[in-house]
């Protein structure tokens, strides 16, 4: 007779120390969407000659949104303009796409564990923004050069394409944020890691 209350006591306390938030929070939930971002080297934009940042120094960038769900996830990027479902944290650096003849609506389809991947560019100039704060930090350590900054990515997950009255921004479900990528950028020929 003793086991069972024994035994009841013990799985009471299991279930109760399970529902404490410290318990709670170490149980990771998976995501739908994982945004992984990488500067892949520097150096001068090739894009053409419309777009603002032609021929500046900057960053190119490798962003990988990859479906970490167990179902097939559909949304909408344009064939050129796809920087308009991307995002920063940092105000002034926007993502570059490569430029191309016809700029058409793509409805993507990534099954489970499928990733899409993007390559973009970043001018140098907008990259190395800073904040008021940083500025006057920098100045105050005695350092007078532009700081190099940290940026994350945010992928804007647009459900159901635009209507001609709608405009892009106005679909977006849900914005999925990279990790943290440091702009400064070793261009060594090699790494170990």
């Amino acid at each position: 007779m003793k086991t069972p209350l024994l035994y009841r006591l013990l799985l009471s306390l299991l279930f109760t120390g399970l529902s404490t938030p410290a318990i709670q929070a170490q149980v990771l939930v998976p995501q739908d969407l994982t945004v992984t971002a990488e500067i892949t080297g520097e150096g001068k934009s090739s894009m053409s000659s419309f777009q603002k940042n032609y021929g500046d120094e900057g960053y190119f960038v490798k962003l990988t949104v990859r479906n970490t769900s167990g179902t097939l996830r559909e949304f909408w990027i344009m064939s050129c303009g796809w920087d308009e479902n991307w995002v920063t944290n940092r105000q002034g650096i926007g993502l570059w796409g490569s430029d191309c003849n016809k700029n058409t609506p793509d409805l993507i389809q990534l099954n489970p564990y499928q990733k899409l991947v993007f390559y973009g560019f970043i001018s140098k100039d907008a990259a190395l923004i800073r904040t008021q704060a940083e500025q006057l930090a920098a100045y105050a350590a005695g350092s007078y050069k532009r700081l190099v900054s940290t940026v994350r990515f945010g992928f804007k997950e647009v459900s159901r394409f635009p209507s001609a009255t709608k405009d892009f921004q106005d679909h977006v479900s849900k914005t999925w944020w990279s990790n943290s990528v440091d702009l400064m950028f070793d261009n060594n020929s090699y790494i170990v890691e």
